[in-house]
């Protein structure tokens, strides 16, 4: 073997032997990044609950760098134009009677506005999960989530990582995610602890080769093409409407306070 760079650490001998545990959902099989957590004759331990076939496991290659995911996690990916997505994200939570769906999006300005129009559509207890709020502010909002008492909690990525709720039983993906890495952390936010969970990845036509390219090479199981008939959502349009003209009057209330 290759002699080690000597560092601080690697000079100092400790009186007990250290022991580092680390526990994921989503561990990477990649030799190479296990490899930057610097342990020593690490030993790789998988669970899962109940005498499962092999169907009802991800095959992985250890030394391909594919992801694992919880067996109990069912992929979707719903194609859309860009004006039926708010729409489309209310049908999946009413739909669906969930008590905890977590959706996210790419920015911060998505997140608010999806937030306002949500909230102005009504029937669905939804809260924003950003950087606009402090962090006593956040830690209420998980708490509230976590009880029930929020249906719908909207996040971006950079914020999510402070977000570890069990019980979430969707989760959405407003806007695609553009990596790997970003996918298998949002979506393994759910069926944690041998539960079940749904998440639904809401695409544009350009972006579907793109992305069906990327969880296919990462062996995502099964991933459902799931159409979403127009008769279902016209029951919905009405009141979503009258929610988008009331988001364009809070957005602009906004810009005049911050103007002031």
């Amino acid at each position: 073997t290759q002699p080690q760079a000597v560092t601080a650490a690697s000079t100092c001998v400790p009186q007990m032997p250290l022991q580092k545990l680390l526990f994921s959902a989503t561990l990477t099989q990649d030799p190479e990044k296990l490899q930057r957590l610097g342990l020593y004759q690490p030993r790789l331990f998988s669970t899962r609950l109940g005498q499962q076939s092999p169907k009802d496991t991800a095959e992985v290659d250890e030394n391909s760098g594919k992801y694992t995911f919880p067996v109990g996690l069912t992929h979707h990916y719903v194609p859309c134009r860009l004006s039926s997505k708010p729409l489309i994200v209310l049908h999946l939570v009413l739909r669906m009677s969930c008590s905890r769906a977590l959706c996210f999006t790419n920015s911060r300005e998505n997140s608010h506005r999806l937030y306002l129009l949500a909230q102005a559509f009504g029937g669905v207890s939804v809260a924003e999960f950003s950087s606009r709020y402090g962090p006593g502010q956040r830690k209420k909002i998980l708490k509230q989530f976590e009880q029930g008492k929020i249906q719908l909690l909207i996040s971006t990525d950079a914020t999510a990582r402070g977000i570890d709720v069990q019980g979430v039983e969707l989760v959405i993906n407003y806007d695609a995610p553009q990596y790997l890495r970003t996918y298998v952390h949002r979506v393994g936010r759910t069926a944690r602890a041998g539960k079940t969970g749904q998440a639904f990845t809401l695409l544009l036509k350009v972006q579907e080769r793109k992305f069906l390219q990327m969880v296919s090479e990462a062996g995502v199981p099964e991933l459902t093409h799931h159409e979403i008939p127009r008769k279902l959502l016209q029951p919905l349009v009405a009141r979503y409407e009258t929610a988008l003209s009331q988001l364009e009057k809070t957005v602009k209330e906004e810009q005049k306070l911050k103007a002031a």
